[in-house]
């Protein structure tokens, strides 16, 4: 399966990307990475080559091939303006796409530069001193991004977060949007699918009567064998366990 991180430049897809993957075993890419590996170039040379719409398409095409190994895996995607080269690929089933978003002045916080061989460094100094340019151009590209990324569904407001914060935040978001895909929840807490659904929610029901049964089914060491009891608690919470 494919989590895949969208969001304007500086909002940090890259940096909650490689945690996420770490803590749920996924394998990281950044697209800009493999942008430079496949044309094994930089990626400053890259940006200023050609026209946008056929780095675009270049950017569209190595996302396919990505999404297309067989392997779980987590992709920083960079912006891609034309998104005819990535709407196809959000509506997969095996795919889950997430907008991170945030504030003016945090994406502005986390600013950095790169030099002509992508050195990244920063320079606070200068870029408060052109503060009023940066701000502006971050508050265009939210603006104009919006309609980019109409198709993707799961949007995620950071707030100034920390990375971890922000993964966990993910996570939650993830096992409750896609509970197709809990399985690999359950397997990475050595846990069985059942016990996982009944631990996450058991805090959500309301009634008393179902409340003691759902604690009865996770002491019991089969938690399978009270499928078709769980699945119908699950249901009243919110969750669908047939999509497993």
């Amino acid at each position: 399966m494919n989590i895949m991180l969208f969001g304007i430049s500086n909002v940090g897809k890259t940096v909650a990307g490689e945690i996420l993957a770490n803590k749920i075993g996924f394998n990281f890419y950044d697209l800009d990475e493999e942008v430079k590996r496949k044309f094994n170039t930089t990626l400053e040379a890259f940006v200023n080559r050609g026209v946008r719409f056929d780095r675009d398409k270049s950017r569209g095409m190595i996302l396919k091939e990505l999404v297309e190994r067989d392997e779980d895996k987590v992709i920083s995607v960079s912006p891609i303006v034309y998104s005819r080269f990535f709407n196809r690929l959000v509506e997969r089933d095996d795919v889950l796409a997430i907008e991170l978003q945030d504030t003016v002045n945090n994406i502005f916080d986390r600013l950095v530069f790169s030099d002509e061989n992508d050195v990244i460094y920063k320079v606070d100094e200068y870029k408060n001193e052109h503060a009023s340019h940066y701000l502006k151009d971050i508050k265009d590209d939210i603006s104009y991004f919006r309609g980019v990324f109409k198709k993707i569904e799961n949007k995620y407001f950071m707030n100034g977060k920390t990375p971890e914060e922000v993964v966990d935040d993910l996570i939650n978001l993830y096992i409750k949007n896609k509970g197709k895909y809990v399985k690999y929840f359950a397997k990475l807490d050595n846990k069985t699918v059942s016990q996982f659904i009944l631990e996450s929610t058991i805090g959500s029901i309301e009634d008393r009567e179902d409340y003691e049964l759902a604690k009865l089914y996770l002491k019991s060491k089969n938690n399978d064998e009270y499928y078709k009891d769980i699945r119908e608690l699950a249901k009243e919470c919110g969750f669908d366990y047939d999509e497993l």
